[in-house]
């Protein structure tokens, strides 16, 4: 049968992605300040628009956070917490999940990989190939360049990221190992001219060689909470929107009454921006409903946090959180970013309940918070003339009943910004001396 072309009708159906729907997902993930940095610049270009609500002008209080947890991931998004926030939303396969933990749990301080994927497989049993295509989904995270094996994979990935990367940027990594060639030589090595070669190094200056150091590990000093938690009674929280926090957008009257008399295309105009007033002004709600129903869905799920501290931590991922409310677990992920709960234990950032889960001798799922929340109890009791090193550390754990391994001891006590056994011995010295 000969194929022959033709005009024809056909029906299917496709998701089309419109600037508004582009629009509500970035508000929802804003912060309390990029949006209101986000607002200021809607009323230059929108003489309708006129902000109500929000912070005043007075400075912001600094909310108390939990003195005893020590763990600077209740403050601020570390590095590592944002990569399990990635891999939370990532749709992992179920035979993916364990190599990728693995590979996350062997990043170092600057989010490279230091140790051979070959090794990882061979401790832990797992097939090669899943293990590569674990660490391909880790160097799809952000920030940029996690995950490398060295330098050079580092500068490749951020290279890739930004579509500069080409035959000539990656014979040019082949030779930094050579930095003591000179730039004419180098550039003839690599058939270019020195003029295109500088350009190449220059380009490389601007990406960084520490992804890890991208995330500024410093808490907010003053926060003001978007949702406020109380008991109502011995048995029920009370989740409620911090009013302080919320800005509003309402259409400024003053340009509306001048709207019946001005001229036709003056209305027009004005028009079109009275519905782009509305427009935010529903997203806007929209926002800060998504944000106040998962706060209570956390307050159900993470009640025995509330109640007796972070000892009673559970495992949460935010797809639990996304199916009790019948949304996508993205916008969970984009809906805590830069949100903050305040409730009579401290002030929280709200990725802060949803710890990952390690399973204990029993096989019970016990929450990273509660691990680290010991850790600290550990710490702060221990002897200064003879401080717990990182393996007397696993051991206590071992004899409750939690069995870690000593590097996840090393990984969780960097991010509660605690040193070594040796220094903090030489610190305790310090300051029973003063």
């Amino acid at each position: 049968m000969a194929l022959k072309p033709g005009i024809g009708i056909h029906q299917k159906q496709r998701l089309a992605v419109t600037q508004k729907m582009q629009q509500s997902v970035a508000i929802l993930g804003m912060s309390n300040a990029e949006l209101i940095a986000f607002l200021k610049e809607e009323l230059i270009s929108n003489p309708v628009a006129k902000i109500s609500g929000g912070p005043s002008g007075s400075p912001q209080r600094s909310l108390p956070v939990d003195t005893v947890i020590a763990d600077t991931e209740a403050a601020h998004e570390t590095f590592i917490s944002l990569i399990l926030r990635q891999q939370e939303t990532a749709n992992i396969p179920q035979e993916l999940e364990k190599p990728l933990q693995s590979i996350i749990e062997h990043l170092d301080e600057r989010g490279f990989l230091d140790t051979s994927l070959t090794e990882i497989a061979k401790t832990h049993g797992y097939p090669l190939g899943a293990m590569e295509t674990a660490l391909g989904i880790v160097q799809s995270f952000e920030p940029t360049g996690v995950g490398a094996r060295d330098l050079s994979e580092c500068l490749t990935l951020q290279l890739k990221s930004d579509g500069l990367w080409s035959a000539e940027f990656e014979k040019l990594l082949q030779q930094l190992p050579r930095a003591s060639l000179k730039t004419k030589q180098l550039a003839q090595e690599l058939n270019i001219s020195v003029e295109k070669l500088r350009v190449m190094i220059d380009t490389l200056k601007r990406y960084s060689l520490n992804p890890a150091a991208t995330l500024e590990n410093v808490p907010p000093a003053h926060v003001i909470p978007d949702i406020l938690c109380h008991w109502r009674n011995t048995h029920e929280l009370g989740f409620t929107l911090n009013e302080e926090a919320f800005v509003r957008l309402e259409p400024d009257s003053a340009y509306l009454s001048g709207m019946l008399t001005s001229s036709q295309e003056v209305q027009d105009y004005l028009n079109a921006q009275l519905t782009r007033v509305n427009w935010l002004k529903r997203a806007l709600e929209k926002r800060a409903s998504t944000i106040l129903r998962i706060a209570i869905a956390i307050g159900k799920f993470q009640v025995a946090f509330f109640k007796d501290g972070p000892m009673a931590m559970k495992p949460l991922k935010m797809g639990d959180v996304a199916r009790s409310l019948n949304i996508h677990e993205s916008t969970v992920s984009r809906a805590i970013s830069g949100k903050y709960l305040t409730c009579d234990r401290g002030t929280f950032p709200l990725h802060y309940f949803f710890p990952s889960s390690i399973q204990n001798a029993q096989g019970k799922e016990i929450s990273s918070t509660m691990i680290r929340f010991r850790l600290a109890q550990i710490f702060r009791s221990e002897d200064p003339e003879n401080t717990v090193s990182d393996t007397k550390a696993t051991e206590i754990l071992a004899q409750e009943g939690i069995t870690v391994a000593r590097r996840t001891i090393a990984k969780y006590r960097g991010l509660m910004n605690v040193p070594t056994s040796s220094i903090r011995r030489i610190q305790k010295r310090a300051r029973s001396r003063s």
